[in-house]
């Protein structure tokens, strides 16, 4: 019988150096459904992600994808197994073109069909015109549309994505927005940490607040943003 949940995190603790950053953290991401990680600055959502990704691995608590446990899985045999992370830095290569950029990182559909290079142009129009462009002659919203398409050639079972819209301009945000909610249309499953407030709960399922390292609160972005305590209180919203 498969797992509903495709992602499990329970009782994660993570320290950087002697700070202890996440306390005891849990949660899941259901098949085929986006669960977004919301809170301030310095709430740990970012080495959440990481520590999912064996980036910074957590001193304690399991990790469970598929229903399988990730101890002692290092991050490129997560990317392996269906896990591909969307870093807040982007992380293209610069000296190499779009087009580069998404051949190295394309792995073919199990079951055929998938994301290929000719489906991701038809589906980022503005990547197919830069195609032959070097990364840093990419605008930011093309970096990211980039960072998004590289992710998706691998064809992934699940989409970790780390403030997509950061530092884009609204116009972007909005194209941004469109993309994530074709993706959860089309099944993606997706966990999104994201500052924009509506982008995310216009995204997302389910959302997952923290404070200071904590599970503050879990809902529906429709309960969330009926739960204005808690908006004001964990989010500054």
């Amino acid at each position: 019988m498969t797992d509903k949940n495709l992602l499990a995190v329970d009782n994660m603790h993570t320290y950087l150096g002697d700070s202890h950053i996440i306390q005891g953290v849990s949660f899941a991401v259901p098949r085929g459904k986006v669960v977004a990680l919301l809170g301030r600055n310095g709430a740990g959502k970012t080495t959440t992600l990481r520590s999912i990704m064996r980036l910074v691995p957590p001193r304690s608590g399991t990790i469970s994808l598929d229903g399988h446990s990730t101890e002692g899985l290092r991050t490129y045999e997560l990317a392996r197994r269906g896990l591909a992370f969307v870093q807040e830095t982007r992380a293209i290569f610069p000296s190499l073109s779009v087009e580069e950029n998404l051949a190295i990182a394309e792995r073919k559909a199990a079951n055929g069909g998938g994301w290929t290079l000719e489906r991701i142009f038809n589906d980022f129009p503005a990547l197919a015109e830069r195609r032959n462009n070097g990364g840093t002659q990419l605008s930011g919203g093309e970096q990211q549309m980039l960072a998004i398409a590289r992710a998706l050639i691998a064809n992934p079972q699940m989409l970790i994505l780390d403030e997509p819209s950061e530092g884009l301009a609204p116009l972007i945000v909005r194209q941004i927005a469109d993309l994530l909610n074709k993706l959860k249309s089309e099944g993606m499953t997706m966990l999104l940490v994201e500052q924009n407030f509506a982008l995310a709960t216009e995204v997302a399922d389910d959302v997952v607040v923290l404070g200071k390292g904590r599970v503050r609160w879990t809902g529906t972005s429709t309960e969330l943003r009926a739960a204005d305590d808690i908006r004001h209180t964990w989010l500054g919203v």
